[in-house]
């Protein structure tokens, strides 16, 4: 039986996944406005800046599952 509280945390984890992935997806839906605000040098900066956190945010949603599958199996 899961409670109620780690209903919760799994679905804080999983939300704060979805947060850190949302400069990944500003490059792939409007890549030539993030061209003009940053130039290109900053692009690229933004772009490796935006893989690293968004690594961390689908790590976050895959965890967010683990506390899931733990909780359901004790």
């Amino acid at each position: 039986m899961i409670s109620k509280q780690t209903e919760q945390r799994a679905e804080i984890l999983k939300i704060a996944g979805l947060a850190f992935c949302s400069p990944l997806g500003r490059i792939f839906i409007e890549p030539i406005v993030v061209i003009k605000e940053f130039g290109f040098v900053g692009f690229l900066g933004y772009c490796i800046f935006s893989i690293l956190v968004g690594t961390f945010g689908v790590n976050c949603i895959l965890r967010s599952h683990e506390v899931l599958e733990e909780k359901r199996i004790k």
